[in-house]
């Protein structure tokens, strides 16, 4: 038998019409619904904190985060804090932790409308596992807060469930508190006409995904509609030519035939995964431009086998800019974008519809290697395949010339700088170079075409290195790590691929000092024994075995999934991450740099150093002397 333990009320009734609220909220409570067997619009799960980190090559990191609970509660009770922030309820920060680490549950049902009202009958049920009778750390929170709010809700006894708390909302019935169910003690928190909860509750005991899955979710839109549909007409009569309960239904988010979405997140022995399904969205790939074609191994070889990082795609060039039209129209301001490239048009000669979006093609690459630039930044290329290359050829041509003539026009390139647009050939191919000769700048933007294929890149040479792929010898199929991961009998319409194992080595640093900062903060100032250890562990021994990161979308029947799969170190992970371009390198950059130049900047701006500062306090000011009398002369300060 289910047990619940009867706690304490936590507000007694103020008034009489508290107690009528109560009263009123339990009779709708137990409201009848016109179906027998609710139906499922959303739920949720995740098994807590730990179980995303089931390397022990992230121990460290779970040590530390275990341990930010209690120091935000130090930094926060500490005597110099204390006296801004004012009183904090202890019971806090216990709640931070149980948020993180504690399996938690969601689930939102509807149930026809409500005959009294008319309104969706709507339940939900939200539960936090690990709780004790009391409701452990999330209820001694709840009563903490309900202490020291100024209104508190007008609560009673729940008629079910003794140990629970239940008050009357203007939206529906609000309970929560401690309960006992088949795994045991947890916190919940109730909305609506629950009648079972462990029945509610049940919507997620089946797993949506393979392997240990440590959360995962479902959005039924078809079950959502009889909430959604009166907030979307609203939402509409507040936008005057607008039919958003219209666009919701072409767009499958709304009426009987509305598509579902589901994710999924665990792991194996050898990877980590995270899967999005959307159900039944193929009748609406059009509306929501969703790419059907699939890419062909000739899109994949302009790849070169030695990226870092790529990525491919599908596209639509005039889909999209009529989407984006439509949306000109939606806003009412088609007119005046039509006015602006009426006026670029004349002005320019280029025709941006014309001469440029229907001069693409159907894929778009982008990609950073060793082959274009060692794998940084500029080694960056953007490739796009061409429907009309002569076309191409004559917008790049145009747009150049204009812009090195709108350029040279500037009063600051007068004299010994000049802007150009240098054009050179390579193995046939056509490229324009904008460049400023005379000035020491770091990139050299180039535009051109290789074959059918538009060629974008930052530095010269990447361009150059991207002509120079072998296209026919060196794609990316025979990079080892694409291959291994690579399923070449499931036809994709995007995909992106990290080499791990390549960029976790210019990643790591960055991983590193972001470890050593997280752990230096959740150190004790009080206590020498409160230390993480080290949280990122040593390049050998986090390297010892890397699975790479790969993102396929692909049709499956009716349904468009997007599929993920990675290394399971969540460091690992990081590190690629922050490898690619060496994009960690440049953040970290970036921030030291910008707190330098804050730091001189402040000083100057306190006359540290010698310096005056812009406004001096009256009691600063002394006097002075020079060869014509008397002034009044600012005190300098020195840093010593």
């Amino acid at each position: 038998m289910l047990k619940t333990r009867q706690l304490p009320r936590i507000r007694h009734f103020s008034s009489a019409a508290g107690m009528c609220a109560v009263a009123t909220a339990a009779v709708l409570w137990n409201a009848p619904t016109a179906t027998a067997e609710p139906q499922v619009g959303m739920s949720f799960r995740h098994e807590g904190m730990r179980t995303f980190f089931p390397d022990e090559r992230d121990a460290g990191l779970v040590r530390a985060l275990g341990l930010l609970p209690a120091r935000l509660q130090e930094i926060a009770t500490h005597p110099s804090v204390g006296a801004n922030l004012g009183p904090v309820p202890t019971e806090l920060f216990p709640l931070i932790g149980a948020l993180m680490f504690d399996p938690a549950r969601f689930v939102l049902t509807l149930d026809g409308l409500d005959p009294d009202t008319g309104l969706p009958a709507v339940a939900a049920v939200l539960r936090f596992e690990n709780a004790d009778e009391a409701g452990g750390p999330i209820g001694r929170a709840v009563v903490a807060l309900d202490d020291v709010a100024p209104l508190p809700l007008a609560t009673a006894e729940h008629h079910n469930f003794p140990g629970m708390q239940m008050a009357g909302t203007p939206f529906g019935m609000l309970a929560y508190g401690g309960r006992e169910s088949r795994q045991g003690w947890g916190w919940e928190l109730h909305f609506g006409p629950v009648g079972d909860p462990d029945r509610v509750l049940g919507a997620m005991d089946k797993p949506l995904g393979p392997g240990v899955v440590v959360a995962q979710g479902h959005i039924d839109f078809a079950a959502l509609t009889p909430a959604t549909r009166p907030l979307i007409g609203m939402a509409s009569m507040m936008m005057p030519g607008q039919n958003l309960s219209r666009e919701a239904v072409e767009s499958g988010l709304l009426g009987a035939r509305a598509m579902s979405a589901e994710f999924v997140s665990g792991f194996s022995e050898e990877i980590s995964y995270t899967t999005m399904r959307l159900r039944g969205a193929r009748a609406y790939a059009d509306r929501l431009g969703l790419m059907q074609a699939a890419l062909t191994h000739s899109d994949l070889a302009i790849i070169p086998a030695d990226a870092t990082a790529a990525f491919a795609s599908k596209i639509d060039p005039e889909r999209s800019w009529s989407e984006f039209r439509k949306q000109l129209v939606q806003a009412g301001i088609e007119q005046e974008v039509n006015d602006v490239l009426n006026q670029f048009r004349r002005q320019v000669g280029v025709d941006i519809e014309r001469d440029l979006i229907r001069a693409l093609g159907d894929t778009v690459v982008a990609y950073f290697s060793d082959s274009t630039g060692g794998g940084g930044l500029l080694s960056g290329v953007v490739a796009v395949r061409l429907s009309d290359a002569e076309a191409f050829d004559r917008a790049i041509e145009r747009l150049s010339e204009v812009a090195v003539a709108a350029v040279a026009d500037q009063a600051f390139l007068d004299g010994p700088i000049a802007f150009r647009a240098a054009r050179e050939a390579w193995q046939e191919s056509a490229f324009v170079t904008l460049r400023v000769d005379g000035l020491p700048l770091p990139i050299e933007p180039t535009i051109g075409r290789s074959g059918d294929w538009a060629i974008f890149a930052l530095s010269k040479s990447a361009a150059r290195g991207a002509v120079e792929h072998d296209t026919a010898r060196a794609g990316l199929v025979r990079n080892p790590a694409f291959r291994a991961s690579w399923d070449p009998s499931t036809p994709v319409v995007s995909m992106s691929f990290i080499d791990a194992q390549r960029t976790v080595r210019d990643g790591y640093a960055s991983l590193n000092l972001l470890g050593t900062m997280l752990a230096g903060f959740v150190r004790s100032s009080s206590d020498p024994s409160v230390d993480p250890g080290m949280i990122v562990p040593t390049y050998s021994s986090l390297t010892a075995s890397v699975q790479p990161i790969l993102n396929r979308v692909y049709w499956d029947a009716d349904d468009y999934i997007m599929h993920t799969t990675t290394d399971r170190s969540r460091l690992v992970h990081a590190a690629a991450l922050l490898g690619v371009a060496d994009v960690g390198a440049f953040v970290t950059g970036l921030v030291t740099g910008s707190a330098i130049t804050a730091g001189i900047m402040e000083q100057q701006r306190s006359g540290m150093y010698g310096y005056p500062t812009r406004s001096y306090p009256r009691g600063q000011w002394e006097r002075g002397h020079d060869d014509g009398g008397r002034e009044e002369t600012p005190q300098r300060r020195v840093p010593y």
